[in-house]
C-alpha cells in the first residue's frame, strides 16, 4: 500500500493497467527523466491497483543490479516465498484457533534449472501457481541498462521467452521504465535485438499544478491565515526544478521553516546546496578527457560533433589525434543518464542538474 503522504495518481494507474490488460501480448515502456516520480508511481499506485485485482506486482531495479537476469529471478523467488510464508502462517493461526495439532505435509519443490533463462520460466510458473495470483505484473525499472550491459541481450531473451509463453493466456504483464530515450530506442527499435518491437513506448507525464497544490496545502495546514504559502510561486519554482517531486517537497519545507519571502529567487541557492558541486565535479572527473571536451561543446550548443571543423577543434584541445569513430565511441560509452541522442547526430545532456552545473563551469 502506498504511503499516506504520497500524491495519489490512481487515474493514471488505471489507464496504464488497462492498456496492459487490453494488450497482454505486448509490453509497455515509459520514458521520463530521472527523479520525476516514475519509480514511486509504479511501486505505489500501480502496484496497489494491480494487487487489488489479484495481479502480483514484481519490481526490479535494473540500474542497481550487477547481474540483471539474476535480479529478476531473485525478485520472483522472493515474491513467491512471501506468498507461501503468509499462506502457511494463516493456516497455522486457523489451526491454533481450533486447538488442534496438525502437521502439514511440505509443499512440493518447484522445478529448478542451472540455466538462468530456463529458471526464469520455472520461477514465473511457481508464482502463478500461488493461491490468489491470477496474473503477474513484471516491473522493470531503468530498463535501458540492458542496452549497455554485457548480459543485456541474454536477459531480454529470457524475458521475451516468458512473454511469448503467456501471450495466449495473458497471465504475464510487463511494464518497463527508462530515463534514456536513446537507450530505449536501442532496445525496442533496433533490428536484430531480442527486444525489438517488444514494448510500446510512451512518455511518462510529469507532475504539474495539481501536485504543487497538494504539497503546498499540506504545508499550509498548521500555518495561520496570514502566513499561508502561495501556490503560484511554487508552480514556477517546480518548473525550475524540472518537475522533480522530491526537490519540491524539500524546498517547501525549507521555505516554510525559514520564512523565505522571495520563493522563486531562492530556488538556485537551494538547488546548489542540495546538489553539492563537489559531487558533480567528481562525476565529471571520472570521465575521459575526450568525453569532457565533447560534453563541454554539447553544453555550448554544438550539434555536429564528427565534422572536420569539430574534429580539428577537439584535436587541438585534446593534444592528440582523434577520429570521428573515436568521437562516437566516446559518446556511446557515457552513462545513459548523462547523454541521449534523440535525433541522429544531435546529442542532449539529459541530467538537468549536471547540464546546469556544466554550463556554469564553462562560463
Amino acid at each position: 500500500m502506498a504511503d499516506h503522504h504520497l500524491y495519489p495518481r490512481r487515474e493514471l494507474a488505471t489507464h496504464y493497467l488497462q492498456l496492459l490488460l487490453d494488450r497482454p501480448h505486448g509490453a509497455l515502456s515509459l520514458f521520463g527523466p530521472r527523479q520525476i516520480g516514475k519509480t514511486t508511481f509504479i511501486t505505489g499506485d500501480l502496484s496497489a491497483l494491480a494487487s487489488s485485482r489479484k495481479i502480483q506486482p514484481v519490481y526490479i531495479d535494473l540500474m542497481a543490479a550487477v547481474d540483471k537476469l539474476e535480479a529478476i529471478n531473485g525478485a520472483l523467488r522472493e515474491a513467491a516465498y512471501a506468498l507461501k510464508s503468509r499462506r502457511s502462517q494463516e493456516r497455522l493461526r486457523g489451526v491454533k484457533a481450533l486447538g488442534v495439532g496438525v502437521d502439514f505435509e511440505a509443499a512440493a519443490q518447484a522445478p529448478t534449472s542451472s540455466d538462468p533463462g530456463q529458471q526464469l520460466q520455472h520461477l514465473m510458473a511457481d508464482l502463478l501457481r500461488q493461491p490468489g495470483v491470477q496474473r503477474v505484473l513484471l516491473l522493470l525499472d531503468e530498463v535501458q541498462e540492458l542496452a549497455q550491459s554485457k548480459d543485456g541481450d541474454a536477459t531480454m531473451k529470457a524475458v521475451r521467452a516468458v512473454a511469448n509463453k503467456h501471450k495466449a493466456d495473458g497471465r504475464v504483464l510487463m511494464l518497463m521504465t527508462g530515463s534514456s530515450r536513446e537507450g530505449l530506442a536501442r532496445l525496442f527499435a533496433a533490428h536484430g535485438r531480442p527486444s525489438f518491437g517488444l514494448a510500446e513506448r510512451q512518455d511518462f507525464p510529469v507532475l504539474g499544478r495539481d501536485y504543487v497544490e497538494y504539497v503546498v496545502h499540506r504545508a499550509n495546514e498548521p500555518r495561520s491565515r496570514g502566513h499561508k504559502l502561495k501556490v503560484d510561486e511554487f508552480v514556477e519554482a517546480f518548473g525550475m526544478m524540472d518537475h522533480r517531486p522530491a526537490d519540491l517537497e524539500a524546498f517547501v519545507g525549507h521555505v516554510a521553516t525559514y520564512n523565505v519571502r522571495d520563493v522563486v529567487g531562492a530556488v538556485p541557492s537551494f538547488l546548489k546546496a542540495r546538489y553539492p558541486t563537489d559531487q558533480l565535479e567528481q562525476r565529471y572527473s571520472a570521465m575521459t578527457p575526450l568525453q569532457r571536451i565533447l560534453l563541454a561543446h554539447i553544453a555550448n550548443g554544438a550539434t555536429e560533433l564528427t565534422g572536420q571543423s569539430m574534429i580539428r577543434t577537439v584535436v587541438e584541445q585534446l593534444g592528440t589525434s582523434v577520429t570521428p569513430a573515436g568521437v562516437r565511441k566516446a559518446l556511446t560509452r557515457l552513462p545513459g543518464d548523462i547523454l541521449a541522442n534523440p535525433h541522429r547526430g544531435s546529442y542532449v545532456i539529459v541530467d538537468p542538474i549536471f547540464a546546469g552545473w556544466l554550463k556554469s563551469r564553462i562560463s
